[in-house]
This record gives C-alpha cells, sequence and structure tokens, in this order.
C-alpha cells in the first residue's frame, strides 16, 4: 500500500527503488520520462580521458 500512495505521489508517476535522489527525466517522446539523471561529461579528444563532468537530477 505504501508504494501505491509514493507512485501516486511521484512526478510522471515514476520512483526509484534504488536511488531516492534520482527523478524523472523528459523524453522526446510525449508524456515519457525515465527516472535518472542528466549527465554532462567533457572528454579529451586527444587521451580520450574525462576532463570534468557534471551529473544533476534535473533536466
Amino acid at each position: 500500500m505504501a508504494m501505491d500512495k509514493a507512485l501516486v505521489d511521484a512526478p510522471g508517476g515514476q520512483i526509484s527503488l534504488t536511488d531516492p535522489d534520482a527523478r524523472p527525466l523528459p523524453t522526446r517522446a510525449q508524456h515519457s520520462g525515465h527516472v535518472g539523471y542528466n549527465v554532462q561529461s567533457v572528454v579529451d579528444a586527444e587521451t580520450h580521458l574525462i576532463v570534468t563532468h557534471q551529473i544533476s537530477s534535473r533536466a
């Protein structure tokens, strides 16, 4: 019963069972999304190493 209430209260009707900080992120499909994070990274073209990154729970 608690899970049913959590789903009703959750934005987008989705929750993450393993990561309570994850949030629904919009996709190109209408009225659709995935629970997760938005990750931006910069990669050095020569060495293929990640130079910096930023992780957000917002789109």
